[in-house]
């Protein structure tokens, strides 16, 4: 018996882990429900994504809006999300309204990071039957440490307002600081972060400087027993010197490929044995549903949680690397004294690489820990998540 359609609106965060995990989201959504239609807003630097699926433009639809040729640099997510807000505020009225095959919103789903901006203009718009709900494109263990009464741009006002505090920092470094600190100051302190449920944690945000991420390549070229890798360079953020990615293709040991590659099909390949990522929760989830354990080198957000976690535990699935441009001293999970030195780095490179090819490595590996993450992760996936995604299409 056909139905007649009801209609889910999700406006984005302009950055690649926020849209893609929200598209498959989507997909498996109208996938379960086939008389669910979806619009999804986003910013017009992001239509690159789409161009990666297929998907039916007669259920899904996509409104893009904001300049897509923005300037890249420090600024470009904040005029985006200056752009995307503008957008969001412009095109809901219509939205809201409905029209012919796209009947007016029983729910809007509003990514974490753009839905504070609009929330309440949203709320005096739509329909008070109509839920809103958050999209949390993370490990949901860190949603504590981001749910703060913090004020970031009160205090960095006070701060700029202080000759001795400012430090001659224009505002916008000052609230940058404040906004990386997360703590209500300006710098971070050595402070243990809690969370429910989980043991302490001291986290140490790495800051993959060139010198090290030279240093990484180098040990890989290096090292006595070759270390086949294939090292990708998929965004503007990501540079290696040319003068490197041409030793490197040259070596027979690597290849550099200095354009996006198809994440998920290469986990998929048999030959793939480790992934060393940044440690984003889609990179985590795409590895470990394939049963590949990972090598993690996290920089900011949820990733450090994400690398303490499964590296640690009766049965870990990762090795972490603990380098830090900001935050120095002993590990609170092991006797490492952190120097964030490229001597220092290098030497945990070859101990990390050493210890996966190890008992350690064969344990996570080869004996079956991620192997079993990745079928459990499976068998989740066709049963109680794909409930879920039915009782999410229609909430």
């Amino acid at each position: 018996m056909v139905m007649s359609p009801h209609h889910i609106v999700a406006v984005l965060f302009p950055a690649w882990g926020h849209t893609t995990s929200f598209l498959c989201v989507a997909m498996q959504m109208m996938q379960k429900d086939p008389n669910l239609v979806m619009t999804l807003f986003q910013h017009n630097i992001m239509e690159a994504v789409l161009q990666t699926c297929e998907y039916d433009r007669t259920r899904l639809r996509v409104v893009g809006f904001g300049d897509k040729h923005i300037p890249f640099g420090p600024g470009v997510i904040k005029e985006a999300i200056g752009q995307l807000a503008g957008g969001w505020m412009e095109n809901l009225p219509h939205l809201v309204k409905g029209s012919t095959g796209w009947p007016t919103p029983h729910a809007l789903h509003m990514d974490f990071m753009i839905g504070g901006f609009v929330i309440e203009h949203t709320k005096r718009l739509v329909d008070p039957a109509c839920k809103i709900l958050a999209w949390w494109s993370c490990s949901l263990t860190s949603l504590p440490a981001h749910l703060t009464d913090y004020d970031f741009a009160a205090i960095a006002r006070e701060i700029h307002s202080d000759a001795a505090r400012r430090q001659d920092r224009s505002l916008d470094d000052i609230l940058n600081a404040v906004t990386v600190a997360w703590n209500g100051s300006d710098s971070l302190s050595g402070r243990v972060v809690k969370h429910p449920g989980v043991p302490d944690i001291s986290l140490f945000f790495p800051v993959a400087t060139s010198e090290l991420v030279k240093a990484l390549v180098d040990t890989l070229l290096t090292i006595e027993s070759p270390f086949p890798f294939l090292f990708a360079l998929g965004g503007k953020l990501a540079s290696l010197p040319q003068e490197l990615i041409q030793r490197v293709n040259a070596s027979g040991k690597g290849l550099v490929c200095d354009f996006w590659v198809e994440q998920r099909a290469i986990l998929r390949h048999g030959t793939v044995g480790w992934f060393l990522t940044h440690g984003g929760f889609n990179s985590v989830s795409e590895s470990l549903s394939q049963g590949i354990p990972l090598i993690m080198w996290p920089t900011t957000a949820e990733q450090p949680v994400n690398a303490t976690l499964l590296s640690s535990g009766a049965n870990p699935v990762a090795f972490e690397l603990v380098r830090t441009g900001s935050q120095l001293g002993p590990s609170l999970r092991s006797d490492t004294i952190i120097t964030g030195t490229v001597k220092d780095a290098s030497a945990e490179f070859n101990a990390t690489f050493a210890a996966v090819r190890g008992p350690e490595g064969a344990r996570l590996r080869v004996a079956g820990n991620a192997r079993q993450m990745g079928k459990a992760l499976r068998e989740a996936r066709a049963g109680e998540a794909s409930e879920e995604l039915i009782r999410l299409a229609r909430f």
